[in-house]
């Protein structure tokens, strides 16, 4: 996919690691673009409803992933 660097985010590692790009994770749970690219790029907290549409979509997905796996809310 593309060369993790040490400034990504958790949640930038993730989505590196299984190869789900910004954009798909953008579609799948209906959040923009800049939104993702924000929060892979900048060690920020998402909204609550953002937050929650990202991990019930990679639960969705099977993936073992909670608030706490990525930001501390």
């Amino acid at each position: 996919m593309y060369q993790l660097t040490e400034l990504e985010t958790p949640f930038a590692q993730f989505l590196s690691q299984h190869e789900i790009t910004q954009q798909r994770m953008a579609n799948m749970c209906g959040v923009s673009r800049e939104t993702v690219r924000r929060l892979c790029k900048e060690d920020r907290e998402p909204s609550v409803r953002s937050a929650r549409r990202i991990i019930i979509t990679l639960q969705d997905m099977d993936y073992k992933v909670d608030f706490d796996t990525f930001w501390d809310l």
